[in-house]
């Protein structure tokens, strides 16, 4: 009788033990999927952050290329603008001149 007892105790411990086991494997199955989904979502941001580098890096350059014909644009304005304040004093400086001589020269006409 008692081995009777301590057989169906084991048998009871096995059972017990086996779906523990059995437990424990699916667990390890959902957390293995768990795993290669974290792997792939991981893979696909490395992928989405490598196209948005890509992105930034070529923004980059060109802002600095937009930069850059800004600059140039400016230096053309700026010289532009001392040519035309140049050719402007000289007009200016000419015409002073021939009011001047306008006179002189209509009198030296004159004789």
């Amino acid at each position: 009788l008692e081995l009777k007892e301590q057989l169906e105790h084991e048998q009871e411990s096995v059972k017990r033990l086996t779906e523990q086991c059995v437990s424990q494997q699916r667990e390890i199955r959902k957390l293995e999927r768990q795993g290669e989904d974290d792997s792939h979502v991981r893979k696909e941001l490395q992928s989405e952050r490598d196209t948005l580098l890509g992105k930034l890096e070529r923004t980059e350059k060109e802002l600095a290329e937009v930069v850059e014909e800004r600059q140039n644009l400016q230096k053309q304005l700026q010289d532009l603008n001392i040519e035309y304040r140049s050719k402007l004093l000289d007009l200016k400086w000419k015409s002073d001149h021939l009011d001047r001589i306008e006179p002189q020269l209509g009198k030296e006409c004159d004789m």
